[in-house]
């Protein structure tokens, strides 16, 4: 094209024909402008495609990231949700010198901990590395700094908290407490390690505290945590068209027993109530006053087993009938346990 060009440009010069020269002179110029363009067009275009490609990588080392996360809050979920019922019963001085003399964990009760120990190197590697987002990605991106920032923060002052209480109680104890050493070694518990543990005040203070700090923030931040991360993790998922964990996966189609109605025991006006929804993660609760409306809670549930799951920040428990249908369920957290019994015995319909 540009040798035609320069034929024509010689042909108007040899006959002397200056504007038509000028003429396609410009056409010379402007199709050279065009091509230039076309050509920034396409490098853009493949820039653009690399970027988006490398972000769209980094998202699926995020997603693993996340998968990861959930999991050690979930172990960490587990262990509070296992050593609940002891602390329900210290709390509430429901244990006996028996007790303790056949159920040597209850002694060790302060003096195991788990840590979340969120990963963000991937989440890190991703904020440093992203180039143009597309408005989806944008999205994500802006959500997981949030969890990652805020939340993940938070969980991650209160892992050192739980970490630095468990240290400075073994030294108090290795410190003070002739026994300690047999009783750490060969789990030697005497009438002088059982007294300590049934009526010293300091250590009940001390299993108060750590109700306080452990059960009441950490294992609310955990929960918190592992929940935001549910949802995103979901939604990063479908966008990257992967996979999830089957471990994550929560089937609706088999929880339509659990729903209805329940009254609080020995309070028939305060009813829990358990709905469906569109979200596979969760069913929706309130609980209320009968008698004049008053809502106290609205939240969510959270299906963990088939047995248990989180009610808000709390551990639910459900009880089966011999039909292996929901009777009734308990909510439970620290010093608190409530029996919450069904009074709608027509399941609700899934949606």
């Amino acid at each position: 094209m540009i040798n035609f060009f320069r034929k024509i440009r010689k042909k108007n010069l040899t006959d002397n024909k200056f504007s038509k020269y000028v003429l396609y002179a410009i056409g010379e110029i402007v199709l050279v402008v065009i091509g230039i363009v076309i050509a920034l067009q396409i490098n853009n275009w493949n820039e653009n495609t690399k970027s988006f490609n490398k972000t769209e990588l980094l998202l699926k080392q995020v997603q693993k990231e996340m998968a990861v996360n959930i999991k050690n809050a979930n172990t960490v979920i587990d262990f509070y949700r296992e050593i609940n019922p002891d602390f329900y019963k210290i709390i509430n001085k429901k244990v006996t010198e028996e007790d303790y003399r056949k159920q040597p964990n209850l002694t060790f009760i302060l003096q195991r901990v788990e840590t979340v120990d969120i990963a963000n190197d991937a989440f890190v590697n991703l904020l440093n590395n992203k180039g143009e987002l597309s408005e989806a990605q944008d999205s994500i991106i802006f959500k997981l700094d949030n969890l990652y920032k805020k939340v993940k923060k938070e969980v991650d002052i209160l892992d050192e908290k739980v970490l630095s209480d468990l240290f400075k109680f073994i030294e108090e104890l290795s410190a003070t407490k002739a026994w300690y050493g047999k009783f750490s070694n060969t789990y030697d518990i005497n009438d002088e390690v059982i007294e300590y543990f049934l009526n010293d005040p300091f250590y009940y203070n001390k299993v108060i505290n750590f109700d306080l700090i452990s059960i009441n923030n950490h294992l609310r931040k955990v929960i918190e945590f592992r929940n935001a991360s549910l949802h995103l993790y979901d939604e990063l998922s479908d966008y990257l068209e992967m996979d999830t964990d089957e471990s994550f996966t929560k089937n609706n189609d088999s929880i339509a027993h659990y729903l209805g109605s329940y009254n609080l025991e020995n309070q028939k006006n305060y009813i829990f109530t358990i709905e469906n929804n569109q979200n596979l993660r969760y069913l929706n609760y309130t609980l209320k006053n009968s008698n004049d409306s008053t809502f106290f809670r609205t939240s969510k549930v959270y299906f963990d087993t088939k047995k248990n799951f989180i009610a808000g920040f709390s551990f639910g428990r459900f009880l089966f009938n011999e039909e292996d249908e929901v009777e009734a369920f308990f909510l439970e957290v620290g010093e608190i346990r409530q029996k919450f019994i069904k009074i709608d015995n027509d399941a609700l319909q899934l949606k």
